[in-house]
């Protein structure tokens, strides 16, 4: 009877696709709301094009996740950790990502409209083509990131680390 089970089971894992198990597919918002009660961790989760917009997201950890055009407008990311997570496409007026960590982070096209990210690490992040507006910049950390056509207008940069040590900074547009 035993090898019988085992042959049951291996048919049965066979005729699934592997994304089932590897967490490919889209959280609900119920999904989300009960994560943030209890472990607040989201890493390798995909939230691709939720509305997250007004949350208390801080300290929550979203480490390779993906947040691809995700709404995140007056979102609370303070003080989570986004390193190597993918935020590509994502709308994010009025977000706090004060101290957050957005190491190797993927920001392509990313709108950081009035947006706080005061101390953030942005170190070996992709800022190209991002809009930066009117946004807190003091304090963040850039060494390695790529700022080919990222637009910054208004932004308040005071003690931002590493400048000088980012990847096509001539492209960028509004950086002195």
């Amino acid at each position: 009877m035993r090898p019988f089970v085992l042959l049951v089971l291996a048919l049965f894992l066979v005729s699934f696709p592997l994304s089932v198990f590897a967490g490919d597919e889209v959280l609900t918002m119920e999904q989300v709301r009960q994560i943030l009660s209890t472990t607040r961790d989201f890493s390798g989760r995909n939230l691709s094009k939720l509305n997250l917009s007004g949350l208390d997201l801080s300290k929550a950890n979203f480490r390779g996740a993906n947040l691809s055009n995700v709404q995140l407008k007056d979102a609370n990311l303070s003080g989570a950790d986004l390193s190597g997570a993918n935020l590509k496409d994502a709308y994010s007026p009025g977000v706090n990502l004060s101290g957050a960590d957005l190491n190797g982070a993927n920001l392509y096209c990313v709108t950081f409209h009035k947006a706080d990210l005061s101390a953030a690490n942005l170190r070996m992040t992709d800022l190209t083509i991002a809009e930066i507006v009117d946004a807190n910049l003091a304090g963040a950390d850039f060494e390695g990131a790529n700022i080919d056509r990222t637009v910054f207008t208004r932004t308040k940069m005071d003690n931002a680390k590493n400048l000088d040590k980012t990847k096509n900074r001539e492209k960028a547009i509004g950086l002195q």
